[in-house]
């Protein structure tokens, strides 16, 4: 809840739809036989924990064909979203690939990739699309079947406030320094 607490306010925090800023992409689904070797690959438990997450995190691997090379890559800055699971409460957690070695992400997840590479940091989205405002519009969204899941497109009506670089660094900072200190 600390970020809507620091957002309380501020009129410089831009006002957006999530398919303004962000393109969608489901992941790879493949079978298992390509797992073990090639690429890194980024699994469901990877962004179920959320923050950021490196090339050195992963620690598992996929055969990619040229064509999934293209289409299921990641690069620094891509939002990843849980967009199934076995119940409401687990759809819409994030991580935020930071890593400039491209690797692939798994089918149970979307991929935001954002529009303008100026407009959000890393750091300050590994922590605001986790938060309690985002999580609750996004489960708002999902739908409920023999699974709980929430498509692209649903994903894209989820309303959030950006606020200027500077400001994103600063909260990025000050929550670091938070969670660097309950970790202690």
């Amino acid at each position: 809840a600390c970020i809507e607490d620091l957002m309380r306010g501020d009129e410089n925090w831009e006002r957006v739809l999530l398919s303004e800023i962000l393109i969608f992409k489901n992941g790879l689904n493949t079978s298992k036989e390509n797992f073990g070797v090639g690429s890194p690959f980024v699994s469901y438990k990877n962004v179920y924990s959320g923050g950021l997450i490196q090339v050195e995190d992963l620690s598992e691997f996929v055969s990619l064909t040229s064509s999934e090379e293209d289409r299921f890559h990641l690069k620094r800055g891509d939002i990843l979203f849980t967009r199934t699971s076995e119940t409401p409460d687990e759809i819409g957690f994030s991580a935020v690939y930071n890593d400039s070695i491209p690797a692939a992400f798994n089918g149970f997840c979307i991929r935001g990739r954002p529009l303008n590479d100026s407009f959000l940091i890393p750091e300050f989205s590994s922590f605001y699309f986790r938060s309690d405002d985002v999580l609750c519009q996004m489960r708002s969204l999902s739908k409920y079947t023999t699974r709980a899941g929430i498509s692209a497109e649903s994903l894209g009506k989820v309303e959030v406030r950006i606020p200027p670089i500077n400001t994103q660094k600063k909260i990025a900072n000050s929550l670091s320094s938070l969670k660097k200190l309950i970790k202690a």
